[in-house]
């Protein structure tokens, strides 16, 4: 998974547990395994504050990593209803507000800017959460890989639309698994 931000291309490359920097030129820059700590990155994202935030996909937890301060601390899921979490896909939207899928419970967790949880926003219908995104306008992409579905959410949840559905024709997927949005939603 790649993300590019401030001139830099980001890796998490997962089965060598670091995080690999290029240039935008594609040089290679640095690499960061949290000194042998980070344990099989899967997402990631960085913030406005420069905070990388990457999902351990076998430990899981999400790591926040502020390079700058040569800090590495943990995503608290104290406050998200005492289920256990499983991380999966992250994002982040204008506001640095997180998005994080919760594979045990099929939800969307979200954290404001200082990483404390906000709410959980359940989706009625949707089988198997693959991926999350957030437009510039609030409204929060979401994609069911089983139904093949993309559904549109307001800033609240709400549903908006649902378009695709399982085949391979016109308007169909066949097991969907990642989604981006540009920037005009």
């Amino acid at each position: 998974r790649q993300m590019c931000i401030r001139d830099r291309i980001y890796i998490a490359d997962t089965m060598n547990n670091r995080l690999v920097s290029f240039t935008d030129k594609y040089e290679y820059k640095s690499e960061f395994n949290a000194s042998g700590h980070l344990s099989t990155p899967f997402s990631l994202v960085v913030n406005s504050r420069g905070v990388f935030v990457v999902v351990e996909k076998l430990a899981n937890r999400v790591a926040l990593i502020d390079v700058k301060a040569k800090k590495v601390t943990y995503l608290s899921f104290d406050k998200c209803g005492g289920d256990k979490v499983i991380p999966y896909y992250v994002t982040i939207d204008r506001a640095d507000n997180l998005y994080l899928i919760d594979r045990d419970t099929n939800k969307i967790l979200v954290f404001d800017k200082n990483f404390e949880y906000i709410r959980s926003i359940k989706v009625r219908g949707v089988a198997v959460l693959a991926d999350v995104k957030v437009g510039w306008n609030g409204n929060i992409y979401i994609l069911d890989t089983l139904s093949g579905s993309v559904y549109v959410l307001d800033p609240k949840g709400n549903i908006k639309l649902r378009f695709g559905q399982r085949g391979s024709r016109k308007n169909e997927f066949d097991f969907p698994v990642s989604l981006a949005v540009d920037s005009l939603g």
